[in-house]
């Protein structure tokens, strides 16, 4: 199977170039040694071949702007610096599969072409730590059975890291498999992020399972209720390590992705056998173009199936971050009306004690008074019978006798 996309990548050094103020023509012969690196961006701007040249930041590029790049591009060379010449080809076919080609009419959506490539560069730059020294122009070719974008890539002030061959010192030219493969999933990403399929499988996962499970609360439904509590008891007291892909999740994931599972499986079943059938479409659309090799892995459903439980595990940590937040917040809440029994019982406590002293003064001198009035009353009551006592004797002694 042919691939949809390629890369491929070419590098020359400025010592190796004769002229540096010629303009090359290389009338369709790519395989044609370079001469000058503004020869190389006349070469690619030659109307009977491309569409016109564009760069990081520009569509399509002015006379003025065209004449600036010769100028950065000669300062790079008069500088040393590397001349990078990738080229993207194109398997027309596969152009015509993602509505970027028509073939009848020869028509090539030139534009977006030039929007993937300008994401391309940007990731591949930035890999190789190039992003903020280097400068790029690109054009699209469909002179040839092949659709396919020239760039040209040079630094003006080199930053790039210098290494000794033959004795030499020389700027690093090979770019990492890992910063092109970066460069071509861009590219792929780009289009095929554009396909039925893929917005439909977006749909899905965010539109369907994501949008579902915000409105349905796991904690309070009986089916879920338990293993929800068991996992929300063994996750970690700070609730900032909340987030799936965080490392201190890790020991977590299995006890999430199978509450995520139940609940798939039980509101979500349709849905979810729909995805798996989209994304084999994709998956096989992916392989379509990167082509097939043992170096060629295509992750596409592995990556979705990924996306999916990492989306819905963050969901659910969040409904358990709420639950706890409302819990503590409850608890607090308790705490504090419990707080304000106790000051509340405390004053009572403390009103009826000073209550009781007062009572407890007033019958005190109630009982002095009392006994003082007893006192008086017992006195008067004793004189009294030792008065009675004495008048009875008094009439005894001076009874007559008889």
């Amino acid at each position: 199977m042919t691939p949809g996309v390629i890369l491929t990548m070419a590098f020359d050094q400025p010592q190796g170039i004769e002229s540096y103020n010629g303009y090359i023509d290389y009338i369709g012969r790519a395989e044609a040694a370079v001469v000058s690196y503004t020869g190389y961006q006349d070469y690619m701007d030659n109307p009977e071949k491309s569409q016109g040249l564009f760069s990081a930041d520009k569509l399509s590029l002015s006379p003025e702007e065209k004449r600036w790049f010769k100028e950065l591009f000669q300062t790079a060379q008069d500088n040393g610096s590397l001349l990078w010449r990738p080229i993207i080809s194109f398997d027309n076919k596969w152009l015509a599969e993602n509505g970027l080609y028509d073939a009848e009419t020869n028509t090539v959506d030139r534009n977006r072409l030039a929007e993937y490539t300008q994401k391309a560069m940007s990731r591949m730059l930035k890999k190789e730590g190039l992003d903020s020294s280097a400068i790029w122009i690109a054009a699209v070719h469909n002179n040839t059975d092949n659709i396919h974008i020239h760039v040209a890539i040079a630094e003006p002030n080199p930053q790039r890291k210098s290494m000794i061959v033959d004795g030499q010192r020389q700027f690093r030219g090979k770019f990492k498999n890992s910063s092109l493969g970066a460069a071509k999933a861009a590219i792929v990403n780009s289009v095929l992020q554009q396909s039925k399929e893929n917005q439909m499988i977006n749909n899905i996962v965010r539109g369907r399972i994501i949008q579902g499970k915000k409105g349905r609360m796991l904690s309070s439904d009986p089916e879920f209720s338990r293993a929800f509590l068991s996992l929300l008891a063994e996750l970690p007291p700070d609730r900032r390590l909340w987030h799936y892909n965080m490392n201190a999740m890790e020991p977590y994931r299995p006890m999430l992705n199978n509450l995520s599972s139940l609940y798939i499986q039980r509101y979500h079943k349709e849905d979810y056998l729909q995805l798996q059938a989209l994304i084999q479409q994709q998956e096989a659309k992916y392989s379509r173009a990167y082509g097939q090799g043992k170096k060629v892995k295509n992750n596409f459903a592995k990556n979705k199936e990924a996306d999916l439980y990492s989306r819905l595990g963050n969901q659910i940590l969040k409904e358990m971050s709420n639950y706890q937040q409302e819990k503590e917040e409850a608890q607090k809440k308790t705490m504090r009306m419990l707080r304000r029994s106790r000051r509340k019982l405390e004053k009572a406590e403390q009103s009826l004690s000073q209550h009781l002293q007062v009572n407890r003064a007033v019958l005190i001198s109630s009982m002095e008074k009392l006994r003082y009035a007893l006192d008086d009353e017992y006195s008067s009551f004793k004189n009294l019978i030792l008065y009675e006592q004495e008048q009875v004797q008094e009439e005894t002694f001076f009874l007559p006798e008889r």
